[in-house]
């Protein structure tokens, strides 16, 4: 894995630290739930540096770090869905197909209304 990390980096906009973050983030979600507590801890703690790496920089606001640092909320949301008894709901299989660029339209129709 760290060999495709550094082969892969060049060709990125976030270099190294990106790569390692799609790395690692997948491992965390393909453990299976009887793998051993400390290396999923080690996973994470591994992917939250490659986060502040990648967030904690010059000229950040601290509401900007607010912002990316919220997308680390999904982590014990995932936790505990994985452990309610009910399941989710599942929709048409177009709904994900749609939903990205649909937000693009909802974003630009936001930006006409605020007028920038």
């Amino acid at each position: 894995e760290l060999g495709a990390v550094f082969l892969l980096a060049p060709f990125v906009d976030y270099g190294v630290a990106g790569v390692l973050a799609v790395v690692l983030s997948a491992r965390l979600a393909e453990a299976k739930p009887g793998a051993p507590p400390l290396e999923r801890l080690a996973d994470g703690a591994a992917l939250f540096a490659v986060w502040l790496a990648l967030n904690v920089q010059p000229g950040r606001t601290p509401a900007e770090l607010a912002l990316t640092f919220g997308a680390w909320l999904t982590v014990p949301l995932l936790w505990l869905l994985a452990r309610l008894p009910l399941g989710l709901p599942r929709g048409p299989w177009w709904v994900p197909y749609a939903y990205y660029p649909a937000h693009f339209v909802v974003l630009y129709v936001l930006r006409l209304a605020l007028g920038r």
